[in-house]
């Protein structure tokens, strides 16, 4: 009996006792019949009526039903033959004893698999084993050859002499062109690290390697002895590896460049003349070192370009070196006219450009954004801005570079101009020639001066230097207080004296009378 027919049985004998069971009623020793028409259930579950045991007559079956009426298990009336996938729930198996066939063909019985004492068997058509493996061990078994398209172990041994491994019990193999290729390990044919196919051949591991002249110490190729070396050539180029050196000889014909892409796109150039560039893709740029051929402004020992059409900022040259805190230049340029030159070409651009920027930060110590000095020539500027404006937006300091607080401008120096203007000042003193202005008389005036030893409203001696100095601004203002004061003054006494000589005048006038009149009388 199979074991499909054995499981058949076993389902049909149960299903039988179980509908036995309800028709033998109970204390009762006689069988009795329930019939129940096409498409009906046997019986059902009162709780929710979809489920239970239903004949099935378009089917010609028993159909154990869910609760949404769907047939979850089923037997063919006619002959026992399962209509549903046998699945097992979590934590069932469907288990073999040992000396039985776990499956087996309908049609040649004694194919099939077959679960020995201790093995694994795939047996054939005459009960035979075709492929075993122990349970235990995992050790494989086979009872006739492994052919491939390529051939078999016969070929394999005309091929190569090496005696019918087949024979010998061992494994033989060709037509692995698309597959690993085979190594002896003293025992049998096993997996090596080498793939072999039609137009390629592919080494795995971690790293996979390949050495020559010695063992692999972690490296994708391995040059282990000095005279070992690596060639590639064609009709029109050489490149030969070695453990010392790269040499790359007859690169295509005259005026071909040397050229390394990663995928389709462009990463290293070198043309005859030995000049080389890098990343000439736009997101790169292009970098050009040590040019044989210089001439006018377009050579360059190294020349950065970018081409670039996006709205992100890109960098043509940038130079980067960081040693330690205070330490390493980023860039660092010598030439006969110019050590470092920076230019804008903004065209349309409608904000700010740079032609050279320069920043520096730090939590510590003193920063300077942008650093020159001159010397050595008839004029030395550190500094020269031949045209547009100079704009400071912290403090401007000459000749120190401290300051007084508060101030924008600090010389320690003198300061000569051609013309010197200070902007309007509120609260001019026009304000004097007003009737609300309060002056000293000048009797007044003249005790505060012999008290004080200084003018009204003007600074001292003392305030002045406790000040470091006075606002031009408030002095100028000041002192045109005190000469329209002192205008005022001049006016009052040119009064006096014009009322003084008026009567000076009169006065003479009377005298002159007298004498007229004196000298008549004298006469008469």
């Amino acid at each position: 009996m199979t074991t499909s027919t054995r499981f058949r049985s076993l389902i049909s004998a149960a299903l039988f006792t179980g509908l036995l069971s309800l028709c033998i009623a109970p204390g009762e020793s006689t069988a009795q019949t329930i019939n129940i028409g096409p498409n009906q259930y046997a019986f059902r579950f009162t709780v929710n009526p979809n489920y239970g045991l239903f004949f099935n007559a378009a089917s010609t079956r028993y159909e154990f039903r869910n609760g949404a009426a769907a047939s979850v298990f089923g037997i063919n009336a006619d002959n026992g033959n399962l209509t549903n996938d046998l699945l097992f729930a979590s934590g069932f198996t469907y288990r073999v004893p040992a000396n039985n066939w776990a499956i087996r063909s309908a049609t040649a019985p004694n194919a099939g698999i077959f679960f020995g004492p201790a093995d694994f068997e795939f047996r054939i058509a005459n009960g035979t084993p075709g492929w075993s493996m122990n349970a235990a061990t995992g050790n494989s078994i086979f009872g006739g050859t492994i052919s491939a398209p390529g051939g078999n172990s016969t070929n394999w041994n005309a091929a190569h002499s090496w005696g019918n491994h087949a024979i010998a019990g061992y494994v033989s193999q060709t037509g692995l062109e698309n597959s690993s290729v085979p190594r002896w390990n003293g025992t049998q044919l096993t997996t090596s690290a080498i793939a072999a196919g039609n137009t390629n051949a592919t080494i795995s591991g971690t790293p996979s390697s390949l050495s020559f002249g010695g063992a692999a110490s972690g490296y994708l190729l391995n040059l282990e002895n000095p005279g070992t070396s690596l060639l590639f050539q064609t009709s029109e180029s050489r490149i030969s590896f070695s453990k010392a050196a790269l040499q790359v000889a007859q690169i295509g014909t005259s005026g071909d460049d040397f050229v390394l892409r990663m995928g389709t796109t462009e990463k290293f150039r070198m043309n005859p003349d030995g000049n080389v560039a890098f990343g000439t893709a736009p997101e790169y740029g292009t970098t050009i070192l040590a040019e044989k051929s210089v001439s006018g402004s377009t050579g360059a020992a190294v020349h950065g370009s970018v081409t670039y059409e996006g709205t992100s900022d890109v960098t043509g040259v940038r130079g980067t070196s960081i040693t330690g805190p205070g330490y390493g230049y980023g860039v660092y340029g010598t030439g006969g006219y110019m050590g470092v030159r920076g230019f804008a070409s903004s065209t349309s651009y409608t904000g700010t450009a740079y032609g050279v920027y320069g920043s520096a930060s730090g939590t510590a110590g003193t920063r300077i954004g942008v650093y020159g000095s001159a010397s050595g020539g008839d004029n030395n500027w550190a500094g020269y801005f031949s045209s547009g404006n100079t704009y400071v937006s912290g403090d401007l300091r000459v000749g120190s570079t401290t300051g007084a607080a508060g101030y924008k401008v600090s010389v320690n120096g003198k300061i000569v101009c051609t013309e010197l203007r200070v902007l309007a000042f509120a609260n001019w003193p026009d304000y004097v020639f007003g009737d609300s202005h309060k002056r000293l008389t000048l009797d007044e005036l003249d005790t505060y001066v012999k008290t004080e030893k200084h003018l009204p409203g003007v600074p001292s001696a003392a305030e002045m230097e406790a000040a470091e100095g006075f606002e031009v601004g408030e002095m100028q203002k000041i002192t045109i207080e005190k000469v329209e004061e002192l205008t005022l003054y001049i006016l009052e006494q040119h009064e006096r004296i014009k009322t003084q000589d008026e009567i000076a005048r009169t006065q003479q006038a009377e005298i002159d009378a007298l004498k007229a009149l004196v000298q008549q009388l004298v006469k008469d």
